[in-house]
């Protein structure tokens, strides 16, 4: 059953065309089309219920200690290797849980069956889910210019559970560029920036760029590209701040980057001056982060030299 699904993106056209035509641009397809359809799921396993995601949650649960006394660990959602995306495609815990729920209901049917004659039981006929595009607002590309304040997808401490697409840099009275980065050990000095300490975030990225000066002017120059040495996704550690526009009321949800002093490759790179992101490398350490640690920066970085 999890094998076989359907993505549909509800009475949408424009925004599945869409979707379509950037699967052309990542090279998995030739012809970009929308093709309409009308479904019934019967008696559904329905994940925009909150009921059966209790229901899923208790057979994940099982699942993990029913594994647990095999001595064997639970599988888990992975990237293709040619995907560089990093989409987590191959949901295999996913379909390891949902198969594991439609096996017991079937066992204890049967089971009822040889006992009774009959179960209360009912098997489920389809399984649905939602799948959540990131906005329009959103356009990822191999390079983002900070000064031209991007929205990119960042973890906030007040909401653990969602990403957000929040505007890169703090508009500022006294300059026309805006603030993009903090240091952050003097950013409790700053008025900029000390109000918003507590308000930590974390700005997703599978890269960064920085300059290596040939010369002490800097006339000459490197370009380089820096990436976890699997070219995987990493975490950026942050502040964000909240604005209301004063003729509308609506709140306008901003962030900076903190860096830290260089070290390891990035001290030869950004060789003028000597800084570096703060940067983390796994989800563990970016809640951490997010609760008010302090954890240390990852600076092991493949670089790559582009110009």
């Amino acid at each position: 059953m999890a094998g076989e699904w359907i993505l549909c993106l509800g009475n949408n056209y424009e925004r599945a065309f869409q979707w379509a035509k950037g699967k052309l641009k990542r090279g998995t397809l030739k012809t970009p089309s929308v093709l309409g359809v009308v479904y019934l799921l019967d008696y559904c396993l329905d994940f925009t219920d909150s009921e059966f995601i209790e229901v899923l949650s208790n057979y994940y649960e099982l699942l993990k200690a029913d594994l647990m006394v095999s001595g064997k660990t639970l599988p888990r959602n992975k990237n293709l290797h040619q995907d560089h995306y990093h989409d987590l495609v191959l949901r295999e815990l996913d379909c390891a849980v949902i198969e594991y729920l439609h096996q017991k209901i079937e066992e204890k049917m049967n089971q009822d069956m040889a006992k009774n004659g009959f179960s209360h039981l009912t098997p489920f006929d389809t399984v649905r889910g939602v799948f959540e595009p990131v906005p329009e607002l959103f356009n990822p590309g191999l390079e983002l210019n900070g000064f031209a304040m991007p929205h990119t997808p960042v973890l906030c401490a007040d909401d653990l559970s969602h990403l957000k697409i929040i505007q890169w840099g703090y508009e500022v009275n006294w300059q026309t560029v805006p603030l993009l980065n903090a240091q952050f050990e003097t950013a409790q000095d700053k008025m900029s920036f000390k109000p918003y300490l507590h308000q930590r975030c974390l700005i997703a990225a599978d890269g960064f760029y920085e300059w290596k000066w040939l010369d002490e002017k800097g006339k000459k120059k490197e370009k380089y590209l820096l990436q976890l040495p699997d070219e995987s996704v990493f975490f950026l550690c942050g502040q964000y701040r909240d604005d209301t526009d004063t003729n509308t009321g609506e709140v306008n949800r901003s962030y900076i980057i903190y860096t830290l002093s260089a070290e390891g490759v990035m001290r030869d790179i950004h060789n003028s001056k000597l800084r570096m992101p703060y940067a983390l490398r796994d989800v563990e350490a970016g809640i951490k982060y997010l609760k008010g640690e302090n954890p240390n920066p990852f600076i092991d970085w493949q670089p790559v030299k582009v110009s």
